[in-house]
């Protein structure tokens, strides 16, 4: 299992982060055609220096990211974040495009791996056969924010929607050995991103998804190794 404990999303245009997270998120999903270049600069050089680089691309509605992967896929980006997934039709979608643009870029076939947002109605219906449906699949992340708007709740005084997603997701992911993560929550600031990932650490996730270092950091001290959590399941004494 991937240790996916902290996720830095930043942009192209944002500074090399200092630290280096257990996944950085490009979000090349609001790069405008004229700075492509400067995001791909961007990518080469969280390459360099080490980063497990993720391609945050369109919502698969959109019908742009076979553009994205075209545009920026290269050999040595770990994988594709890939919000607005909603059902297993869109997942084997995306399997069967990853191959065809692996095929152009040259990397080996089955390579790139698919980091998958849970963030609607009917991706949590769907979500049993999502977490099955790929072998591409390293983690399921669970967007609390755009759950909430689409229901209508709010979210600063309900937290049932939040625990329930946590929980659904939570158990799909583990049903197939994957790690379930919490996603970003715009209104937060890094102190309360700290608050909010312990949480998520209770309610048995393994990471959570932030804009900043300082928060991401911390992650890394709240929520244990894949390993560690291993052990203590493995653990066969009654």
């Amino acid at each position: 299992m991937d240790s996916v404990r902290s996720l830095l999303l930043t942009g192209a245009r944002q500074p090399l982060p200092s630290f280096v997270p257990d996944a950085t998120l490009v979000n090349i999903s609001q790069v405008e055609p004229a700075d492509r270049e400067i995001a791909k600069e961007q990518v080469r050089a969280l390459l360099v220096a080490g980063h497990r680089v993720y391609l945050h691309v369109h919502e698969i509605q959109t019908r742009l990211v076979r553009d994205d992967l075209l545009a920026f896929l290269t050999e040595g980006i770990y994988g594709v974040s890939l919000p607005g997934l909603a059902g297993l039709n869109q997942l084997k979608y995306i399997d069967s495009l990853l191959e065809d643009v692996e095929r152009r870029a040259g990397i080996p076939e089955g390579l790139t791996a698919i980091g998958a947002w849970i963030d609607s109605a009917k991706g949590m219906v769907a979500v049993n056969e999502i977490a099955a449906g790929s072998s591409r699949l390293t983690w399921m992340g669970i967007d609390h924010g755009s759950l909430a708007a689409e229901i209508g709740f709010d979210t600063k005084a309900e937290s049932t929607l939040l625990e329930y997603a946590w929980y659904t997701v939570g158990f799909a992911a583990r049903a197939n050995d994957l790690p379930a993560v919490n996603g970003i929550a715009l209104d937060l600031d890094a102190d309360s991103a700290i608050k909010a990932a312990t949480l998520a650490r209770l309610a048995g996730l393994s990471g959570m998804l932030t804009p900043y270092e300082k928060a991401a950091a911390r992650f890394n001290e709240i929520f244990p190794e894949p390993s560690t959590e291993t052990e203590i399941n493995s653990d066969d004494s009654f």
